[in-house]
């Protein structure tokens, strides 16, 4: 199965089909023409740094209402292999959760994923052994998700459920997709094939992500939802991931294109939109949308070999090139890799500034 770690897809791209059109307009009547440029400049933003945990990489995956921020960093003195951390940035302070079986000054590695609005952290960790575990991490306490099977915590809602993955025994070596809450874990299957883990998750508990479709280990965009798995098949029968969604049920991803590109899509009122076009992407650049939220604004890149690199903020037809914002452009970012929303329009992520990779917090001043 051809699953890719988020945010760490950009960068795995970055080296290296037409949508169906029936169906009535979504509830927010996302335009199929688009008005590409700098739609928001007018508008006061600002970028802050998030600063590492002393080590040399770092990374961005979440952020809450608050403008909280969660990820991943490099420990001081650590070699190319870690320790890593996660992280909560708040009001301009940054704290290390530690790891399960260890505090701040653990030597495993530990991964945050998401966050939500009442701060609660999800991740994975290292525990002593090569397993991976899911954790939860509130009130200063990091907790074990579900059993010792090796999973993974990718993301969580406002009101405490949980999405990820776990390794299913009787299904060795596939793993499947999992919603978590209040101590219930329901393993929510697959689209046919061994493989499927579940990337967003919304509070009515509805789920996305990717699954593999038949034993040929093609994975497709799947939503959860009324204890169903739901194909979205945004490309065909080809290659499609699910990454965020929000609490109107629409999903964004991308998927592999008839030209063999990959293109960003939105699934919405039961119908499918290739945004490539729509985000001004030339022809062979690839396209990737990683998160949407309430207000249906959707952040992700479009990119193509050699060069011309954009992050983007699109809503209804417009599209806001994030690396032209006169902030970020005075402040010397480049290559920005925006990986999450909030319903303030605040967005979290990774781009480089003085040469290194950094994370990023870019919130407008005064909210929407």
């Amino acid at each position: 199965m051809k699953f890719r770690a988020v945010p760490a897809l950009v960068a795995a791209l970055a080296g290296g089909m037409g949508l169906a059109q029936a169906g009535p307009q979504p509830a927010l009547h996302y335009a199929a023409t688009s008005q590409v440029g700098d739609a928001n400049a007018a508008q006061a933003w600002r970028i802050t740094e998030i600063p590492t945990l002393g080590g040399a990489m770092a990374t961005a995956t979440g952020i809450n209402d608050g403008g909280a921020v969660v990820g991943w960093s490099q420990k001081a003195g650590a070699g190319p292999r870690g320790p890593i951390h996660p992280y909560l940035y708040q009001r301009g302070r940054l704290t290390d959760l530690g790891t399960l079986n260890g505090g701040p000054d653990s030597n495993f590695n530990a991964y945050a994923a998401g966050i939500n609005a009442g701060g609660t952290v999800v991740g994975n960790s290292n525990s002593g052994s090569t397993r991976t575990q899911a954790f939860v991490y509130s009130n200063g306490t990091m907790t074990a998700i579900g059993s010792t099977i090796e999973s993974q915590a990718n993301a969580i809602s406002n009101n405490g459920y949980i999405a990820g993955s776990g390794f299913v025994p009787s299904d060795n070596p596939g793993q499947h997709a999992f919603v978590y809450r209040n101590g219930s874990l329901t393993d929510i299957g697959t689209l046919g094939g061994p493989t499927s883990i579940a990337y967003a998750v919304n509070d009515s508990g509805m789920a996305a992500g990717a699954s593999d479709f038949d034993a040929s280990s093609i994975s497709h965009a799947f939503l959860y939802r009324d204890g169903a798995m739901i194909d979205l098949n945004p490309f065909e029968g080809r290659y499609s991931a699910a990454i965020g969604m929000n609490n109107l049920g629409q999903v964004v991803g991308y998927g592999a294109s008839a030209s063999g590109t990959y293109h960003a899509f939105l699934y919405a009122d039961s119908r499918a939109i290739d945004l490539h076009n729509a985000l001004g992407a030339m022809p062979n650049a690839q396209s990737l949308a990683q998160a949407i939220n309430d207000a249906g604004e959707i952040v992700g890149v479009t990119f193509a070999d050699g060069g011309s690199w954009s992050a983007f903020l699109y809503c209804q037809g417009n599209v806001t090139r994030l690396e032209a914002l006169p902030a970020v452009k005075r402040a010397g970012w480049t290559q920005l890799n925006p990986v999450a929303i909030n319903k303030n329009g605040d967005i979290a992520g990774t781009g480089t500034i003085r040469g290194n990779s950094r994370p990023f917090l870019l919130s407008r001043n005064g909210g929407r």
